[in-house]
């Protein structure tokens, strides 16, 4: 049997500026995807994660720059997703779900 992670809204955010979206814990996940919705020209999404509460968080794997659901590698304690660029306009979610 699958078990699933509550859906964990990471970002939802509207103004045009650069914005760190909220930390998702992903100890004991096997998998963990993010489904980002909302990008539009020249809007970039990042992943990143970090170990430690004391350390700072590092991009893990490629800038997004559309819409889809996205597998991230597991290992890590924390999750989120920052936007380092928004100039399309609109609003821009990402949803962490993990699995074991």
């Amino acid at each position: 049997m699958i078990n699933f992670a509550a859906p964990f809204t990471s970002l939802a955010q509207t103004v045009a500026a650069v914005e760190d979206g909220g930390a998702f814990g992903g100890q004991g996940f096997h998998s963990i995807s993010v489904h980002i919705e909302g990008i539009v020209t020249n809007d970039i999404v990042q992943i990143e994660a970090k170990n430690d509460d004391d350390l700072t968080f590092v991009q893990v794997g490629s800038d997004i720059i559309a819409d889809g659901v996205y597998a991230v590698e597991p290992g890590s304690r924390y999750y989120r997703a920052i936007v380092s660029d928004k100039t399309g306009g609109g609003l821009i979610q990402a949803i962490f779900v993990g699995s074991d």
